[in-house]
C-alpha cells in the first residue's frame, strides 16, 4: 500500500508523493484492464500504456508495443527478395558473409569465437528454431554458403541447418525454423530502413559497431557502397535523461522516471521540444556519478569527485 512505501534513499515519502503513488496504483496497477489480461506480457504492455498516458497526456502520441520477432522475420524475408538490399548482399555473397563474421567477432550483440576460430557464443545471422521451439546457435560454413547448428565445438548435425540461398532462407523463415539474430535486426531496421534504434547506452555502442563493421566488410570484398551514415543518436521523443529537483541529493536533482513526471503534472510541450535534440550519450552522462564508487578504488578518489562528475542534466523538470 502507498502509505507503507518509502523512497529507496530511506527518506519518508511526503503526503503529496503518497497521494501521487496512490493515484498511480489505482489508475495502473489495480486497473481491471491491466489485471484481466491473460499474460504477463499483455499486462506489462497495458500497464505501460496507462503510465505513459498519465505522464505525457496529449503532448505525445500513445505508446504501443510491437511484436518485433515477427516483424523482423517478415522484414528480413522481404529484404531477401531484393537482390540489391544489404541483407541479400550479406547473406547471399559467400565472401562477404565470411568477412562480416571476421569483422564483427567479439562485438557486443554479435558473436564470440574460441581461440581456434569456432563459435563460442552468439549466432551467425539467425538462430535455429527446432521442433520444440528451442533456439540453437548457428555458425557459418567455411565456404560461406550455409549455416550449421553448433554448441561451441563445431557442427552437431551431418547436414547444414540451412543453405544460404534465397529460396532456402525464405522457406526456413516461412516454416519458423529461423529467427533473425540481433545483427540482422540492426542491418535491416537501422541501417537499411533508417529506424532510429538508439534508445539505450548499449545500443549507441553496438548499432554503429555493427554498421561500421559491415561497411568495412563490404569494402574488403570490393563493394564500396556506404549504406550507413554515422551520426550521434538522439533520444527522439523518448523521455530519458530528464531529471527532477531534489533536496535529498548532492547533485540537487534525481533521475526523473514516470513517478517524478506524473507528480509534476506530466510532460509539457517545451520539455518535449528539448528532448528531441538530446543525444542518448548526453542523456545518460549524469548517471556516471552514481557509478563512480563502483569504478574507482577508494584510494584514487578525489575529495570533490561527485562535483567533478556532476555533468549538467540535459533537462530538469520544473519544481
Amino acid at each position: 500500500h502507498p502509505k507503507d512505501v518509502d523512497l529507496p534513499t530511506g527518506a519518508i515519502m511526503t503526503a503529496e508523493e503518497r497521494a501521487v503513488m496512490a493515484r498511480i496504483v489505482e489508475r495502473v496497477y489495480r486497473n481491471p484492464k491491466v489485471l484481466h489480461q491473460t499474460s504477463m506480457r499483455d499486462q506489462f504492455a497495458t500497464a505501460g500504456s496507462e503510465l505513459w498516458s498519465m505522464a505525457v497526456g496529449n503532448v505525445l502520441p500513445p505508446v504501443f508495443m510491437l511484436d518485433f520477432e515477427t516483424m523482423i522475420r517478415d522484414l528480413v524475408r522481404s529484404d531477401l527478395q531484393d537482390p540489391d538490399s544489404l541483407v541479400s548482399k550479406v547473406l547471399l555473397t559467400p565472401e562477404l558473409a565470411i568477412e562480416v563474421r571476421t569483422e564483427l567477432a567479439e562485438t557486443r550483440g554479435c558473436w564470440f569465437l574460441n581461440p581456434d576460430g569456432s563459435l563460442k557464443r552468439g549466432a551467425l545471422f539467425f538462430w535455429a528454431i527446432d521442433d520444440e521451439a528451442r533456439a540453437w546457435s548457428l555458425d557459418l560454413s567455411e565456404d560461406g554458403r550455409s549455416l550449421f547448428r553448433t554448441e561451441g565445438a563445431g557442427p552437431i548435425d551431418a547436414e547444414p541447418w540451412v543453405r544460404l540461398t534465397r529460396e532456402d532462407l525464405t522457406r526456413a523463415l516461412d516454416d519458423g525454423r529461423l529467427q533473425p539474430a540481433l545483427y540482422l535486426f540492426v542491418v535491416s531496421v537501422a541501417v537499411t530502413h533508417g529506424l532510429n534504434t538508439g534508445g539505450g547506452v548499449y545500443q549507441i555502442e553496438y548499432v554503429p559497431a555493427m554498421a561500421c563493421g559491415t561497411r568495412r566488410a563490404l569494402h574488403a570484398v570490393g563493394d564500396h557502397s556506404d549504406p550507413y551514415a554515422e551520426s550521434d543518436f538522439t533520444t527522439g521523443m523518448l523521455p530519458i535523461g530528464i531529471r527532477a529537483p531534489s533536496t535529498q541529493s548532492l547533485l540537487k536533482t534525481i533521475p526523473a522516471g514516470a513517478f517524478e513526471v506524473i507528480a509534476r503534472g506530466g510532460l509539457k510541450p517545451e520539455t518535449v521540444a528539448a528532448m528531441r535534440g538530446t543525444t542518448v550519450r548526453r542523456a545518460f552522462l549524469p548517471a556516471l556519478a552514481y557509478h563512480y564508487e563502483d569504478l574507482v578504488p577508494e584510494a584514487e578518489r578525489t575529495d570533490e569527485w561527485l562535483a567533478s562528475l556532476a555533468v549538467p542534466a540535459p533537462i530538469v523538470l520544473d519544481d
